[in-house]
């Protein structure tokens, strides 16, 4: 049989609210671990979750790269949409997306997944309502935390 656990330190390895795992010592000892022992096991755990961000957001960005090659093969607007449309669900993990191009004065959607609705076809740029729009005017991502305040 082996020996009994007496005294346990866990510590969560954290990448601001986000708990990416735990870090666990354990000792046959009572009362084996010091304020100390805590202290530094915090310290490597917010160093293991920097590194495992970092290898998370490294994969994602080998992804993307795999990606923009596999894009500069496309023969037509179609592959290239439904190339983007597949990274933007399986390499960055959006459940619900749009692909939306710009013809003359209007947003044109050209292909949308993952929602139970169709979304309007065409957006009009010269409006000053929406996010894709606002997008599109202003040349910069637009992000609204609760769409519902907007």
């Amino acid at each position: 049989g082996g020996e009994e656990i007496l005294s346990e330190l866990a510590t969560p390895m954290k990448m601001g609210t986000k708990v990416l795992g735990v870090l666990n010592v354990e000792s046959t000892k009572p009362e084996a671990f010091k304020e100390e022992d805590r202290k530094l096991l915090e310290i490597l755990a917010s160093h293991v979750a920097i590194a495992i961000s970092n290898l998370k957001r490294r994969e994602k960005l080998s992804a993307l790269n795999t990606y923009g090659r596999s894009l500069n093969r496309a023969r037509n607007v179609d592959e290239v949409c439904t190339k983007t449309l597949d990274a933007m669900q399986r390499i960055l993990g959006f459940k619900n997306v749009d692909f939306f191009l710009v013809v003359g004065k209007k947003l044109k959607l050209i292909r949308t997944r993952g929602l139970s609705f169709t979304p309007k076809l065409e957006l009009p740029l010269d409006g000053d309502k929406g996010i894709t729009v606002m997008a599109a005017k202003t040349g910069k991502a637009v992000y609204v935390p609760d769409v519902r305040k907007e």
